[in-house]
């Protein structure tokens, strides 16, 4: 999300990236893992609140880093006007049900 282009093209490059990831694992030890994160939540998230805090705050890096990237398009007129948080959570969520 830190590289050059649009808002449409840092997204793609993010899927692009995180599917051959997941593909290369899978293709080595034919097993699907999911996103570590979210099995974490998963698993201990309704245990532990510490991890659940902890794994929280590591969600919502990506979300800071994704919403940046959200509010410059909205300002500089590529996305149409639009809520930026309730539009992240929905791409941050998309991601990991993606990934789970």
């Amino acid at each position: 999300m830190t590289t050059d282009g649009s808002l449409r093209e840092c997204l793609q490059r993010v899927f692009a990236h995180t599917y051959s990831v997941h593909d290369q694992l899978l293709t080595g030890s034919g097993q699907l893992y999911g996103c570590p994160l979210g099995n974490l939540a998963l698993e201990l998230g309704g245990e532990d609140p510490v991890v659940r805090q902890k794994l929280h705050a590591m969600l919502s890096v990506w979300a800071r880093v994704i919403e940046r990237s959200v509010r410059e398009a909205l300002a500089s007129g590529a996305l149409p006007a639009l809520d930026p948080v309730t539009t992240v959570q929905s791409v941050v969520a998309y991601c990991e049900g993606v990934m789970m």
